[in-house]
């Protein structure tokens, strides 16, 4: 049976080198260009974030197309010349018409990165983490219009310190092995179908500049929970400081002082911790990095900076 798999970054590659390990025979690799080298640079880690899914088929002498809009007419008939029997998808990130999904007559199995129907669109692990969840997934299911349904899901849970990336990482370990262990009844055509639960909420769309601000009128449970979601890989959440943009790398959740005192939202209350007011509770600014500046410690920025108590950090700037 000849197989196409469409895929991205780490898990792209870890669940292609499952089909690979199996002795599957994969007639092409389509995965949409690479992050740029910006993007994809990771603090201290070679290689970047992720890992890509073309420089793994090029190594594995697997034939690959690098194809930025699979439902253009061009890049159809290029897929329809690999002659698949079965589409794998390995949480690939753009959209197939049904022109696509006709093509293969065994039809289209999306490894999707969330446990479904909980947070459907873009970047589902940054979605639940943004909202505080405490358990994602990875969903195997069949998309193509006359064999749809789902096929088999795995929980995972999410840490109260992890980002968006650490929820990522699992998912990664997660697909392989969920894809392993149902791939003989995938190939075979055994693999069972259900219906697919109906979601309630909307899918998300790519993450927006404004949703990284940092609003200090809402509670520093909502503002930890927004910090950790956009951290790196991701843009960081934004604050202004002395009419600066200053982005929040790391925070920590205080709950809010028994004083019966009325908050301030963004008011500095302490520097060492750098305690800072929310609406509900205070965060505690760990790593910071100022706009033209390089990341520092909180202890690194206070000092630079000459920060003293009762100054505000304001709500962020695009």
């Amino acid at each position: 049976m000849k197989l196409v798999v469409l895929g991205y970054r780490t898990i792209g590659c870890a669940c292609l080198e499952v089909l690979l390990e199996a002795g599957a025979e994969v007639a092409g690799v389509v995965t949409p260009p690479d992050d740029p080298p910006s993007a994809a640079a990771a603090a201290g880690a070679p290689g970047g974030w992720y890992r890509s899914t073309a420089a793994l088929a090029r190594d594995r002498s697997v034939r690959c197309l690098t194809i930025e809009k699979p439902d253009a007419p061009e890049a159809i008939a290029s897929i329809r010349a690999l002659q698949a029997d079965l589409f794998f998808l390995f949480d690939y990130p753009q959209h197939l018409g049904p022109e696509l999904l006709a093509l293969p007559p065994k039809g289209a199995i999306n490894l999707y990165a969330t446990r479904l129907p909980d947070f459907p669109g873009h970047d589902p692990a940054l979605r639940a983490v943004m909202r505080g969840a405490t358990e994602t997934g990875v969903t195997l299911h069949d998309i193509a219009p006359a064999t749809a349904g789902l096929i088999a899901q795995r929980t995972l849970p999410i840490g109260w310190t992890d980002s968006s990336h650490d929820v990522y990482v699992k998912q990664v370990a997660a697909a392989a092995e969920l894809l392993r262990e149902q791939l003989p009844a995938l190939l075979s055509g055994q693999a069972a179908r259900a219906p697919l639960p109906s979601s309630a909420m909307a899918p998300s769309g790519p993450l927006r500049p404004d949703e990284c601000l940092i609003d200090w009128n809402r509670p520093g449970v909502d503002l930890y929970n927004l910090i950790r979601a956009v951290t790196r890989p991701y843009p960081g959440a934004s604050a202004g400081f002395r009419g600066r943009r200053c982005r929040i790398w790391k925070a920590e959740v205080r709950p809010a002082q028994l004083t019966g005192r009325t908050p301030a939202p963004g008011r500095i209350l302490k520097l060492l911790p750098l305690l800072v007011d929310t609406g509900d509770g205070m965060l505690r600014l760990r790593e910071l990095e100022l706009e033209g500046e390089p990341p520092m410690t909180h202890e690194a920025f206070v000092e630079r900076h000459q920060v003293t108590v009762g100054e505000y950090f304001t709500i962020g700037l695009i």
